[in-house]
């Protein structure tokens, strides 16, 4: 997107409205390149190694697997609701990284989805371990969900939208939005009459997944 916000793409911004023609495209995950000596599996915070790779997330000032670890310990969030999970992916049985999928309880769309705590070992990042647990987490996510929110900081926003996220502006607690369904159709609902502009006005248009019923 250039600096009005009226032509082109980035990797940050909204799409514009010569880009719909494309948005069927990004309602399934893309592929990815096979992952070497990498495993998924169901974790807990109580499994070894999850405290290290916690700490290494402190250090960098990021603190998901902290909440993570808190609330599975105080009993607020355990994914153990229908669709839930936790999953750790691990290289040579060391955990390198994990990621939860909730129910996401900040949205009254009902089979909406919300991806949490995504982390991966300083490390083993740019080897497709965050790709490849995030592919684990959508494989049969569609069986639950037919929407997946997730609230990214933006250091991975490109991650993301490379995965076929779409980025929202201005919405509360949501930076981008996975479409589910099958035989889905993109389009805009607009909310005024303003045109769509830089991602730091209001958001005036949102962009929304639906089956094709009006």
């Amino acid at each position: 997107m250039s600096a009005s916000g009226t032509q082109g793409t980035s990797g940050h911004g909204r799409f514009p409205l010569d880009a719909l023609s494309v948005l069927p495209k990004l309602c399934k995950p893309k592929s990815l390149e096979p992952l070497m000596n990498i495993q998924f599996s169901n974790i807990t915070p109580a499994i070894p190694g999850f405290a290290e790779l916690k700490l290494q997330g402190m250090v960098e000032g990021l603190n998901m697997l902290r909440r993570l670890e808190e609330n599975w310990l105080n009993g607020q969030n355990r994914f153990d609701m229908p669709g839930e999970k936790l999953l750790g992916a691990y290289a040579d049985d060391l955990i390198v990284g994990a990621c939860g999928l909730n129910i996401d309880p900040f949205t009254k769309i009902t089979c909406t989805g919300r991806l949490r705590h995504l982390y991966v070992d300083t490390a083993w990042r740019r080897n497709h371990v965050g790709s490849g647990l995030l592919s684990e987490i959508l494989k049969d996510a569609g069986l639950w969900f037919d929407f997946i929110n997730t609230n990214a900081p933006s250091s991975v926003f490109t991650f993301y939208e490379r995965a076929g996220f779409i980025a929202l502006c201005d919405m509360d607690k949501v930076t981008h939005h996975f479409c589910l369904r099958k035989q889905a159709r993109w389009y805009i609902l607009a909310l005024d009459a303003a045109p769509m502009v830089s991602c730091t006005r209001r958001l005036d248009h949102l962009l929304i997944c639906s089956t094709g019923q009006n």
